[in-house]
């Protein structure tokens, strides 16, 4: 998908998550290959303009790995956030990277 934010000074913010699979001997983190960087990364990518981060992260998620999210476990689970009256809730970052991408 191309980058929404394309002007100087802009930047377009995403979404990923790390997928720990426990059902085998040793604990196993999925990564994938990224097509443009050809690194591996976790599933992950652009928020787009109509997305939260939690829905960008699931789409995400889904189409990278094909899982769902009743075959996954959330390990941060929705009753450990706190609300409050008429606040929408969105993951934390643990860590932000910001760079040019052409």
């Amino acid at each position: 998908m191309p980058h929404i934010h394309t002007e100087p000074g802009q930047h377009d913010q995403t979404a990923s998550a790390f997928i720990i699979r426990t059902d085998t001997p040793e604990p196993a983190v999925l990564f994938h290959m990224h097509k443009k960087v050809h690194i591996l990364l976790q599933p992950g990518g652009h928020i787009e303009l109509h997305e939260t981060p939690w829905q960008a992260v699931l789409h995400e998620i889904h189409e990278e790995t094909g899982y769902e999210l009743s075959q996954l476990t959330i390990l941060q689970p929705q009753q450990r956030i706190r609300t409050l009256s008429g606040a929408v809730n969105h993951p934390m970052l643990i860590n932000q990277n910001t760079h040019l991408f052409s």
